[in-house]
């Protein structure tokens, strides 16, 4: 076993969901008061409405006051507001929101503010392509868990392009993805006691065409003995021994509809930019 191997084997590395957000359902509803008058309530809410959209406003007031204007009471508008500033989901996203919401209230199948009765779980950025396909999995299951019948899932990812493409951005000429790699050393040394020397590893970036996913190693330059204090760990590298770091998988949207599927969910919605590198996609829990 190489010392790679065994560094991975002795060594888990939680990580930090940062971009990972949930919508909760809302609690329970404060204390009744006296309500407004009605013409005072309703310019209030188009009030705060123009004050916290200014992204979106035109394209979600037209459609909101054609629409849903008399369903929706202060609380769900309020969560309306929250939801898009957070997502911060621009004027075409949001339309569609408004437009399947029209839809909703207008067919009889949910009665007033009840189709905006729902969560939004969000992983964006393509971080799921840093899982490995078994992992993936399991956390799209974990997630499909997580989703009520009017639940979605919004998920980033990066598509497969020209391999050649995919390796430049790697390998920078700024070396700005290399001092991203060995980051991990210092990590290491700072948290675990390590004596890693990050300058003693040079980057290696490849696109490995089977998996289809970007492949990050450091390599070490010469023979060396690394101590993990908190760990108990002495490792020995040869010269040229490589210990990989990360991976990140592309996508089709073939391969995302399945993994969908085994997880229990379903694509809903796809959206990519005019060259398709990277994808947006909404999810649903799978109905039967």
């Amino acid at each position: 076993m190489g010392a790679g191997t065994a560094l991975s084997s002795r060594i888990a590395v939680a990580r930090d969901w940062n971009d990972v957000f949930l919508l909760d359902r809302a609690g329970d509803a404060a204390p009744v008061t006296e309500p407004e008058p009605e013409p005072e309530r309703r310019r209030g809410m188009f009030r705060r409405l123009r004050e916290n959209l200014s992204k979106t406003r035109q394209a979600l007031s037209a459609e909101v006051q054609a629409t849903l204007f008399d369903t929706l009471d202060d609380e769900t508008w309020e969560r309306l507001e929250e939801a898009l500033i957070m997502a911060d989901v621009g004027v075409r996203t949001t339309a569609d929101v408004v437009e399947r919401l029209e839809h909703e209230a207008t067919s009889g199948a949910v009665e007033g503010g009840e189709a905006l009765q729902a969560r939004l779980v969000a992983l964006l950025g393509g971080t799921i392509g840093n899982f490995t396909p078994g992992s993936r999995r399991r956390l799209l299951r974990d997630i499909a868990g997580l989703l009520g019948p009017r639940d979605h899932f919004l998920l980033g990812t990066d598509l497969v392009k020209d391999p050649d493409v995919i390796e430049a951005a790697y390998n920078d000429s700024a070396g700005i993805t290399a001092e991203f790699n060995r980051n991990v050393l210092h990590v290491m040394n700072r948290e675990l006691g390590a004596d890693f020397d990050p300058e003693a590893f040079e980057h290696v970036a490849f696109f490995d065409r089977e998996h289809e996913w970007i492949e990050m190693r450091l390599r070490a330059r010469e023979a060396m003995r690394v101590h993990v204090a908190d760990l108990q760990l002495d490792i020995g590298f040869e010269a040229r021994e490589e210990m990989r770091t990360e991976v990140s998988a592309k996508f089709t949207r073939q391969r995302l509809e399945r993994d969908f599927a085994v997880a229990g969910l379903e694509l809903r919605d796809w959206h990519t930019d005019p060259g398709e590198a990277f994808a947006v996609s909404l999810a649903g829990r799978r109905t039967m």
